[in-house]
C-alpha cells in the first residue's frame, strides 16, 4: 500500500419563491422551489506499487412545490375548529458515475412524489367560553398524509393527540404518529466511493 489522496467539490444552486394571502377569514400561502447539487471526488491511491484513480460524480435536481389554506370551518361550542390543508408536488432526478480500479459505473434515477395533508383541531373544552370549564383547555388534534411515490407506491401517515391546559400555567401535550418511509434517491444511488 502507498499515500491516499482525495480531492472533492460540492457546486449548488437555489432559486425560490412564495406567496402569500388571505380572504373572508382563511389564510393560503403556496412555495416552489429548485435546487441543483454537484458533487464530484477523485481518490488516488497505490496498491503494490500500481497507481489507481478512482472518481465519482453526482447530480441531483429537485424541484418542489406546496399550496396550503388554514382557517376554520365552523365552530363548536368550545371554540373555533381549525384546519390546515397541504397539497405538494416534488421530482427529484439523480445522475450518477464512478470509476473505481478501472471499472467504470453509472445510473440514473429519478422520482416524482404528490401529496395531501389535513389537519384538524377540535376543542372540547374551554374557560374562556364555559364549556367543560372544571376540565380545563382541552383541544383534540388529528392529522392524516398521503404521499404517492413514483417508485415506490403510496405512504401514508396517522397522526392524534391531545393538548390540555387544566390550569393556566400548565399545558400537556400527548401524541401519537404512525408513519411509513421510502428510501432517499441517494440511498439507492449514489455512486460508490471506498476509502481504503
Amino acid at each position: 500500500s502507498g499515500p491516499l489522496t482525495r480531492d472533492g467539490s460540492v457546486v449548488t444552486g437555489h432559486l425560490g419563491g412564495a406567496l402569500y394571502g388571505g380572504f373572508q377569514g382563511w389564510r393560503w400561502s403556496a412555495t416552489a422551489n429548485l435546487d441543483r447539487t454537484e458533487t464530484d471526488s477523485a481518490t488516488q491511491r497505490i496498491l503494490s506499487g500500481v497507481g489507481y484513480r478512482d472518481t465519482s460524480n453526482s447530480v441531483s435536481t429537485s424541484f418542489d412545490s406546496q399550496a396550503d389554506i388554514s382557517g376554520s370551518p365552523f365552530r363548536l361550542p368550545a371554540g373555533a375548529v381549525n384546519t390546515i390543508l397541504t397539497v405538494g408536488y416534488e421530482s427529484t432526478k439523480l445522475e450518477s458515475d464512478s470509476v473505481r480500479a478501472g471499472v467504470a459505473r453509472s445510473g440514473e434515477l429519478s422520482r416524482d412524489t404528490a401529496s395531501a395533508k389535513l389537519n384538524v383541531d377540535l376543542p372540547l373544552a374551554s374557560v374562556r367560553n364555559d364549556v367543560l370549564a372544571g376540565l380545563g383547555d382541552l383541544t383534540v388534534n388529528l392529522n392524516l398524509a398521503s404521499d404517492q411515490l413514483s417508485d415506490f407506491g403510496n405512504l401514508s401517515t396517522v397522526g392524534y393527540g391531545l393538548n390540555w391546559s387544566p390550569v393556566k400555567p400548565v399545558r400537556l401535550i400527548a401524541s401519537v404518529t404512525r408513519d411509513q418511509g421510502a428510501p432517499t434517491l441517494q440511498q439507492i444511488g449514489d455512486p460508490e466511493q471506498v476509502t481504503p
